[in-house]
């Protein structure tokens, strides 16, 4: 039954996930691109002074990209199930539907962080072309943030969308907004990075909010 879920989910979030992966190959070759430029035709020492010590963000294209790739990855995976009610045909299946609903968003949650890491890594080459390694360790701790956001807006969207009751769709998605405003309140490099552990912990607050909505889901909980 994994192995038909796994197809099953595959199918659902393929052509979104492929539209991610490009968009965010585009992402660095920008970011490659403009930071060959900048150092070829712009004074060098005067560009890495605005690095080192203004904090010029030579990434910020791809803060947001974490986020959107989140919340199109939730749209893609759980929309069409609560558009043709697929999702209560298959929380009656006999298996507990907590059991059901946690590998569905253990393997949205796989292919997320798999494209996260990807495109990490990617951003890390691009960069150590033109800096050394304490500038490649700031942008793990500066983007990570970033990161926990699109994990912590899938999970809450998710939420959302299976919720059955609009007045607490509202409310949830009002706390969502809150959460993930939380993740890009920074302005300079690693002020997060003592943060971390604290952020780690609020992404688990949608994730448990997933398996109320989803039992309120299945038990037909008539939407107001």
């Amino acid at each position: 039954m994994l192995g038909s879920l796994c197809f099953k989910e595959w199918l659902k979030i393929r052509w979104t996930y492929i539209s991610m992966m490009v968009l965010s190959l585009l992402i660095l070759g920008y970011i490659f691109l403009t930071l060959a430029h900048d150092l070829r035709f712009v004074n060098a020492p005067s560009f890495w002074t605005q690095v080192i010590f203004m904090g010029y963000n030579f990434y910020s294209i791809f803060t947001y990209f974490p986020l959107v790739a989140g919340v199109a990855l939730a749209v893609a995976q759980f929309v069409p199930e609560i558009h043709s009610n697929r999702l209560k045909l298959t929380l009656h299946l006999p298996v507990k539907e907590n059991t059901l609903l946690f590998q569905m968003i253990t393997l949205g949650l796989f292919s997320l962080l798999l494209l996260y890491v990807v495109s990490l890594f990617l951003l890390l080459i691009v960069s150590s072309f033109f800096f050394p390694w304490q500038i490649l360790s700031s942008i793990i701790f500066t983007t990570a943030p970033w990161y926990l956001s699109g994990i912590a807006a899938y999970f809450g969207l998710a939420m959302i969308i299976i919720e059955p009751s609009w007045i607490k769709r509202i409310l949830y998605a009002a706390i969502i907004y809150g959460l993930v405003h939380c993740f890009y309140a920074a302005r300079f490099y690693n002020q997060y990075q003592q943060s971390l552990p604290y952020f780690l912990l609020l992404i688990f607050l949608p994730y448990i909010g997933l398996f109320y909505t989803g039992i309120r889901f299945r038990k037909g909980v008539r939407s107001q």
